[in-house]
């Protein structure tokens, strides 16, 4: 990110800091006005210049059942309507959290890269019975990681929760690649619903920066942690970002050659210039060379 675009990065973060609700441009948004008649609107209906949205997409089949439902409503109190009401498809595979739930890609276009601050949307419970909860994942660490933790819906319609996620985190900066969001509900009961409205992707649209060789984390400086990602990913094929031969999904294993990189950049700055530091560079250790001695062997064994 140049210093332009990460100095209004911080600006409209510390606004929001001081607000209480993060700012920035509308990336994506998904507020379910009609296309068709009586037809539920899955496709974005705010989209930024040089962005992609995809369309809102079901939880996959799992032993030939669908696992959510998810229906266009109106009619029931709102002050904006249509609005978009999931609830558990009738099945025994829907009583596993982790089966229920829609999502959405959002993607920069080739030459961009996404910035985000934050995830907003509005919810309520469709019904009284409780407890009917949401959890937010995305696909930067295959959805391991839950943004909001299980989180139970206080309100009923047609009265809405504003929520708000931050995705200022260096994770969801520098985009280049699409993500994807997940929204896991769960209910007590199949066919009881949460009610969704203005599924918002709040950040920045920014020309993509040139890779940074070495930089293996992604912070824009080439430095120590760079070479324990290295060191800690010697041998496999994980995704080195910015290094050229392994700088995406790749059969490369990664060997000597991205250590020489990255010491061959060490102190560079995201601005292409030399950084100060009296950090001394660290040198491959003698397990590090002795496990690419063992790759390098496997490989030879592989070719005979």
């Amino acid at each position: 990110m140049s210093s332009r675009r990460l100095t209004c990065l911080l600006l409209f973060l510390a606004a929001a800091a001081l607000s209480g609700a993060a700012q920035g441009e509308i990336v994506a948004q998904y507020s379910f006005t009609d296309v068709e008649p009586l037809v539920l609107n899955r496709s974005a209906t705010t989209v930024a210049a040089n962005v992609t949205a995809g369309e809102i997409t079901d939880a996959p089949i799992v032993f030939t059942h669908p696992m959510v439902q998810l229906v266009r409503s109106t009619g029931i109190g709102y002050a904006t309507e249509p609005l978009l009401s999931a609830s558990r498809a009738p099945w025994n595979e829907s009583n596993i959290p982790e089966n229920v739930y829609f999502s959405f890609t959002v993607a920069p276009d080739p030459g961009y890269e996404l910035d985000l601050a934050e995830l907003a949307f509005n919810v309520a419970r469709g019904g009284a019975s409780t407890p009917r909860t949401y959890d937010i994942r995305t696909s930067v660490d295959e959805f391991a990681t839950s943004l909001s933790g299980v989180v139970e819906v206080a309100t009923e319609r047609p009265t809405f929760t504003p929520v708000s996620i931050n995705l200022s985190g260096l994770e969801f900066q520098n985009l280049t690649s699409p993500i994807t969001f997940r929204v896991h509900f769960f209910t007590p009961t199949f066919n009881q619903n949460l009610d969704f409205d203005d599924i918002t992707v709040n950040g920045i649209v920014a020309t993509a920066s040139p890779a940074l060789s070495g930089d293996y984390n992604g912070d824009l400086r080439v430095d120590a942690a760079d070479y324990t990602i290295w060191r800690d990913t010697l041998g496999s094929t994980a995704d080195l970002r910015a290094n050229g031969d392994n700088s995406g999904p790749s059969a490369n294993l990664i060997d000597e050659a991205d250590y020489a990189v990255w010491k061959s950049s060490f102190g560079n700055s995201g601005s292409g210039q030399s950084g100060l530091t009296t950090t001394a560079v660290p040198e491959p250790s003698s397990i590090a060379l002795g496990f690419l001695a063992v790759a390098g062997l496997g490989a030879l064994a592989a070719r005979h």
